[in-house]
């Protein structure tokens, strides 16, 4: 007996087949090089421009530019190494300073560009009167002032409305930060500093809620994993 004759892929065929095989070598290669990596966000500390539940995609193929988001290595000593997504803000040799909770990188104010998140006092009194959402209320401070999360250019206007609001400013020294640089240093009143060399310094765009380098020190170039593209 003949065996049965081999039936010819179609054209078609032959060509799916070869972009499926060439779709999974990208991946492998992509995901195990970095030049190509997918990661979803399970943490607020850059909102509201990168929100829980979005998903980024980042490569190492290009270098990294003053206030492009990258991925990082940090290791903790609880939960091991961890990839860690900020906002570049500060390249070697750059001046950082934060005053009264604004960033100036070589003396230029660099958060106008930015949609941020930052906290504010308001008074105890039915938020609604302000245009605040409830939601927007994180926490009670005390019992004559309520901290509202409100996004610097969404609500500018009603910030600039003349209600009683003040930036959550740390007056005292943080003793985390202090640890860290050796100097009576908050959040919301950073240095001046200069970024040493070989480092990079991140902030989250959710100031107040950002585990970054305010409170970790800059980060080692070569820990760093990818630059963000996009995300959904």
């Amino acid at each position: 007996m003949h065996p049965p004759p081999r039936r010819k892929l179609k054209k078609y065929q032959v060509v799916l087949l070869v972009s499926v095989a060439a779709l999974i070598s990208i991946y492998v290669v992509g995901r195990t090089t970095n030049a190509l990596q997918f990661y979803h966000i399970p943490t607020s500390s850059n909102e509201p421009t990168i929100r829980v539940g979005d998903y980024i995609f980042t490569t190492n193929l290009k270098s990294p530019k003053l206030f492009d988001f990258i991925t990082y290595r940090w290791t903790d000593s609880l939960f091991g190494e961890q990839i860690h997504l900020h906002r570049l803000c500060g390249l070697p040799g750059d001046l950082i300073e934060i005053r009264n909770d604004t960033l100036f990188v070589n003396g230029e104010n660099a958060d106008d560009q930015f949609n941020l998140q930052k906290s504010f006092v308001i008074p105890a009194i039915d938020p609604e009167r302000y245009g605040i959402a409830v939601d927007n209320l994180t926490q009670i401070s005390n019992g004559d002032s309520l901290i509202a999360t409100l996004q610097t250019i969404k609500d500018s206007a009603l910030i600039k409305k003349g209600h009683p609001f003040v930036q959550n400013l740390n007056s005292t020294a943080d003793p985390y930060v202090s640890s860290i640089y050796h100097q009576p240093w908050t959040e919301s009143n950073f240095g001046p500093y200069i970024v040493p060399n070989g480092k990079y310094f991140v902030l989250g765009d959710n100031r107040f809620f950002s585990h970054d380098s305010r409170y970790t020190g800059p980060l080692d170039m070569k820990e760093y994993v990818g630059t963000v593209l996009g995300r959904k």
